[in-house]
């Protein structure tokens, strides 16, 4: 910007000059062709002149100023005479100016040139064009000066702006220096200003923003407590010599059966009547810290509160977890495990000793709480519970069964009852289904255990003359693998035959994907003795589509994952769409199981699925009782 202006200035200031010039020059042509013809008629006057060149001069000088003149004659030398001289001159305003008027002619006998000497008026002139020429000299020194200074100043304003913009980038707010930001940048630092206010109050924005976004990130959306990666931060964080006190794990032990029962909602309901509850007792705790470290565990942090003191506080949230067990009518709510921790305290060890209380608590009956405040054999208890607790299990047989019901789409589709495994331990209380089989599966016992389930179940189809048609007995995909137990399930169903008719073996689509081999021996084991076979879990797994081909089941039912808002998401749609597709060919029924709203059941009608289960469907009813202690044993 600045060597434009410059170069305006001086296009402006070369014009103006050029135009004087320009006026000049016609004052001076106008005088010089008057002072032209002035020349020609005083030199008429002496055209016939015969003489003394200096007399000639002389007379002529009279009438017009000469600058120079020359007369040569050829009569008598002595008569020439000269007067100035015609050489170049040097002044630059004369080839801008014309000075002179100039004449050569011959006289009688000489030869006469002469030159009208135009100073007057080219003094005037000149001394004009020479004081412009000086004014716009000065005016424009005097304007580049100015410039100069202003330039100056204002590349300088200009450097603060942006070195203060880049500290307001920085999120550097210092205080504006306005005297260094003057006259024509006056609205620039108004500008700075309130940009700085801006500025800060966008930052603040974005940090409280930031620290909401921070705080649900660490936060479970349905409690509302910390999430796992929250609680490995505070749990990295021990060691402090102020960080001592109880450390409680709660494990919700009921919230996948309540999402199969009841569906997915009531199962958050679950979570956030078990927060309140552990809410509520912490009033008083106003340093704990809550946690949900899984899906249905949670974690308390309480400082400063003993580990036997403890135990007395939530002996106040089992007498809750007990009045909403009655509410619900399920086998238990949660069960909790408490431990000490100090500074000293070890992370992994502490979590190792909280689950280890978790898993005695879980064989004492429901909701029960279980103290433990050593590490040395913390494991070694809770292995050695649940070891005892699976062995009576399996010698007393505390395994009852309820039933959820299988709709069929069409008439002359034939479907089934699903048999869900209850336990108990030795004084009768509820186990928790899920604990029981993972912990059958660590002591291997899950062969023995599947093997009753199976003896129970026909057992009860023997007894109760009530329970008609077929019925669906889950047993491990771990056993299901095994020669030996299957070997022994096709000699006890081809001897009961009559019950094995009405039976579905239900096997997950998860472990039996892992040898088809065995797998497909399974199928046509079980296929002999005139039962079915139902693969549960269907879609989870990456060799589903292969399953169809060398399996060949009775039954698929399709993973719950599937079902869910399955009339919005177009995604499940197609896998179910593509799904039934196949079994059709194949003659394989497809069952969508976890249908919980109205929408979910028309779509995967208008999908033809086979069956539907789920708690829109039926809810799981209990069978009628019998008296375990007197039931018949099928032979082992």
């Amino acid at each position: 910007m600045t060597k434009a202006y410059q170069l305006l200035l001086f296009l402006t200031f070369a014009f103006a000059f050029a135009v004087e010039v320009w006026q000049q020059q016609s004052l001076l042509a106008q005088a010089t062709k008057r002072h032209q013809t002035e020349l020609i008629q005083t030199l008429d006057q002496f055209k016939q002149y015969q003489g003394d060149g200096d007399l000639l001069f002389q007379q002529i000088n009279a009438i017009l100023p000469l600058r120079f003149f020359q007369y040569i004659t050829n009569l008598d030398p002595q008569q020439n005479y000269t007067f100035g001289q015609l050489h170049p001159n040097t002044n630059w305003l004369e080839n801008l100016l014309p000075a002179q008027v100039t004449d050569d002619r011959q006289l009688p006998q000489a030869r006469l040139q002469l030159s009208v000497d135009l100073s007057p008026w080219y003094t005037e002139a000149a001394q004009q064009l020479q004081n412009l020429g000086v004014q716009l000299a000065i005016m424009y020194l005097f304007l580049s000066i100015s410039l100069m200074l202003f330039t100056r100043r204002l590349t300088s304003s200009i450097r603060y702006s942006a070195n203060y913009i880049s500290q307001l980038i920085s999120a550097q707010f210092p205080p504006l220096q306005a005297s260094k930001i003057r006259g024509e940048c006056q609205p620039l630092a108004s500008a700075l200003e309130q940009l700085k206010q801006d500025i800060k109050t966008y930052t603040n924005d974005i940090a409280i923003k930031h620290e909401i976004i921070s705080q649900k990130a660490l936060q479970d959306s349905i409690t509302g407590f910390g999430n796992r990666q929250c609680f490995t931060q505070t749990l990295s964080q021990l060691g402090g010599a102020s960080q001592l006190g109880t450390l409680a794990l709660i494990k919700a032990t009921e919230l996948g059966s309540i999402n199969q029962l009841h569906g997915r909602h009531a199962g958050d309901e679950y979570l956030i009547k078990i927060s309140q509850d552990i809410r509520e007792m912490l009033t008083h705790y106003t340093q704990a810290q809550c946690f949900r470290i899984s899906s249905a565990d949670f974690a308390i942090f309480i400082p400063n509160l003993m580990v036997k003191d403890a135990a007395k506080q939530f002996s106040g949230l089992k007498t809750g977890f007990d009045e909403y067990q009655r509410i619900l009518s399920t086998d238990c709510i949660a069960y909790i495990g408490l431990v000490p921790f100090t500074e000293q305290s070890n992370p992994a060890t502490l979590l190792a000793m909280a689950d280890s209380a978790v898993s005695i608590a879980q064989t004492l009956g429901p909701n029960q709480i279980y103290v433990l405040e050593k590490h040395d054999e913390s494991e070694l208890q809770g292995n050695t519970r649940w070891h005892q607790a699976i062995d009576t299990l399996l010698q007393q047989r505390k395994i009852d069964f309820c039933q959820q019901s299988i709709q069929p789409c069409r008439s002359n589709v034939d479907m089934y009852r699903e048999l869900l495994a209850r336990f108990y331990n030795s004084s009768g209380q509820v186990l928790p289904t899920t604990t029981v089989f993972a912990m059958a599966e660590r002591h291997g016992k899950h062969i023995e255990m599947d093997k009753l389930i199976v003896q129970l179940v026909i057992e009860r189809l023997l007894k109760d003359q009530q329970l008609q048609g077929w019925y669906g007995v889950n047993i491990s995909s771990h056993s299901a693998l095994q020669p030996d137990f299957v070997a022994w399930l096709k000699d006890t169903l081809n001897r009961y035959r009559q019950v094995a008719c009405r039976l579905v073996i239900e096997v997950s689509e998860i472990g039996i994907q892992k040898n088809l081999s065995a797998s497909a021996a399974f199928v046509k084991a079980v296929h002999s003795t005139g039962a079915r076979v139902a693969i549960e879990r269907f879609g989870t797994g990456f060799t589903s589509f292969k399953f169809f081909q060398e399996l060949r089941p009775d039954f698929v039912k399709l993973d719950g994952s599937f079902t869910n808002q399955v009339h919005m998401d177009s995604g499940n749609r197609f896998f179910i769409k593509m799904i039934v597709d196949i079994a059709k060919r194949l003659g394989v029924k497809i069952i969508a199981t976890g249908v919980e709203v109205q929408d979910e059941k028309f779509t995967l009608e208008q999908l033809l699925v086979d069956g539907l289960q789920g708690y829109y469907i039926a809810k799981p009813l209990t069978l009628h009782p019998l008296n375990l202690e007197k039931q018949t044993q099928v032979a082992k």
